[in-house]
């Protein structure tokens, strides 16, 4: 991945390379480890440097599930980057998946409608 020489410096450059490592290893595109590895980083360099973006918990809460096993901290994560955006798409999106491996399948579809309306050009949305 080319990564720009200031992506890192501030909080939305860091939880966008985060979400850039995050996807690049949940897509088979890098070593699993290494990705998440990186991602986790970024993210937690992000929310050292602004705990209310809530790209960063929304992303947290996806690595501390898929890669980490951490349901309760994930989850946590989660309602955080709702409670700061509720208007996210992402963020919707990212809770309708946990909920749904939850067993919340109600609210994982509930979520997820939410999270297409609000951004319906979103690629992952297409997907059904």
């Amino acid at each position: 991945m080319v990564v720009f020489p200031t992506a890192g410096r501030t909080a939305a450059g860091s939880a966008g390379l985060a979400r850039a490592y995050t996807d690049e290893a949940t897509q088979g595109f890098a070593d699993t480890v290494e990705g998440y590895r990186s991602a986790r980083e970024a993210v937690d360099r992000a929310l050292a440097l602004d705990d209310t973006l809530p790209e960063a918990h929304e992303n947290l809460g996806f690595i501390l599930a898929a890669f980490e096993f951490r349901w309760a901290d994930s989850e946590t994560a989660l309602r955080k980057a709702r409670a700061l955006a509720p208007g996210n798409g992402r963020v919707l999106a990212t809770a309708a998946i946990f909920e749904g491996l939850s067993g919340y399948m109600d609210e994982a579809l509930r979520l997820s409608e939410r999270a297409t309306e609000l951004d319906p050009r979103w690629p992952r949305f297409l997907e059904r």
